[in-house]
């Protein structure tokens, strides 16, 4: 599907896209609880963790969650499509499970580095045929105490969370530096909310033996998929409120957009659960570290040119393993629309607005595809491959429409 959009100035409210992030966790928590989820978000990744649950044994009906009772021994093929995640997460809980695993995925999946993770769990009495996808994993853990590199994956160190969970306790010795720290939070945060003793001290966690309580209600709202909608509004000269988000945590993390940009001079203000954000000022060049939380850097990106000054962006590591390289993305879809951009330990976004109406091709990345999205409303744009905004926030267009945007499915025959 391709995307024809035409200048536009979004504006009104709306309500925020459940978080994937979320939503995964606690899918993946059905395997410890009973989980009733009122509002499943429409995500691709989403649904290959429901798949995967049910492949081992989760009864679903109607956004409810029945844990199997027992751990038979399993011998399974396992598709994860594009969904990092879900696989990362879902590696440590196979190894619990017991059996042996054939593990594969689309090619984007495919080239994610896996191989800090996998040695982790090998050095734990597991035995894996690859450090990538496609591979056979096999054998069982001979302890409950794991040392594992940060820096590759923090979605590897919440999956041991669960699976300490599921071992009745124990510690996980991470090797800094920590990626994405935010979402191992997130993680041990969700956890907590359901009875489990999780401490999280420097590079230690340490789980206790936990009876989990079972969980039923909503998907919290999404900080940096509403982002592209603040970022649209702001760049066309609107306004937006967005509803259902979560209060902001304590920790660094994807909700700091709010205080980021506030610090920037734009109007971002937050309370009772609704974001709102406004054209009104003009606002000044963000400096910001990323590392914690790096899909932030293309959410930064969306809103760079419409800022006044050069935005600067540190700890951008982790960007060139996401779906796609995104620091590369970054600064072609900037070219084509003639913002200036330069990188190397950092990555810097000139304050120019789009000068020109640029055709982009995502990559298959959904947050290049949003970003895209936010500078075409500026100055027109077309962008190939829009579907991939799926596999995180299916409604994004249709919400886009709605917002005033002057959007053209086109879809192939």
């Amino acid at each position: 599907m391709n995307v024809r959009i035409n200048r536009s100035r979004i504006s009104g409210k709306l309500r925020a896209p459940p978080s994937k992030s979320h939503a995964i966790r606690l899918v993946i928590a059905s395997l410890l609880t009973d989980v009733h989820l009122s509002n499943l978000p429409k995500s691709d990744d989403l649904l290959v963790s429901v798949n995967i649950v049910r492949e081992l044994g989760v009864k679903i009906s109607n956004g409810k969650f029945s844990r199997k009772k027992s751990t038979p021994d399993i011998k399974k093929q396992l598709w994860f499509g594009g969904s990092g995640t879900t696989l990362r997460m879902m590696l440590p809980i196979l190894a619990f499970l017991g059996g042996e695993f054939k593990l594969d995925g689309e090619q984007a999946l495919r080239n994610r580095p896996l191989k800090e993770e996998i040695i982790a769990l090998s050095e734990a009495g597991l035995e894996f045929s690859s450090h990538k996808l496609p591979l056979t994993m096999k054998g069982s853990y001979e302890t409950d105490r794991f040392r594992i590199s940060g820096w590759e994956s923090s979605q590897s160190i919440s999956g041991l969370i669960y699976v300490l969970l599921l071992l009745g306790g124990g510690k996980i010795d991470i090797i800094p530096p920590i990626t994405s720290r935010h979402y191992i939070e997130l993680t041990c945060s969700l956890l907590r909310s359901l009875g489990a003793k999780i401490f999280f001290e420097e590079n230690t966690i340490t789980v206790e033996e936990s009876t989990l309580q079972k969980y039923s209600g909503k998907v919290p709202g999404d900080y940096l998929l509403s982002s592209f909608y603040a970022a649209s509004a702001y760049a066309t000269g609107g306004s937006i409120a967005i509803t259902d988000l979560p209060e902001p945590d304590k920790w660094w993390g994807d909700h700091s957009i709010i205080s980021i940009l506030s610090n920037s001079n734009i109007e971002s203000s937050f309370s009772n659960g609704t974001w709102k954000v406004s054209s009104e000022k003009a606002g000044d060049r963000i400096e910001s570290n990323i590392y914690e939380s790096p899909d932030m850097a293309v959410t930064i990106a969306s809103f760079a040119p419409f800022l006044k000054g050069r935005t600067r962006m540190d700890g951008i590591e982790n960007l060139r393993t996401k779906e796609s390289d995104r620091i590369l993305s970054i600064m072609s879809v900037m070219q084509k629309f003639g913002v200036k951009s330069r990188s190397g330990k950092f990555l810097s976004i000139s304050g120019r607005p789009p000068v020109r109406d640029a055709t982009i091709d995502t990559m298959k990345d959904h947050r290049i595809a949003m970003l895209s999205t936010v500078l075409s409303l500026y100055s027109g744009g077309t962008i190939i491959n829009a579907e991939c905004v799926d596999k995180s926030n299916g409604e994004f267009f249709s919400d886009m429409i709605e917002l005033g945007g002057d959007l053209r499915l086109i879809r192939e025959q």
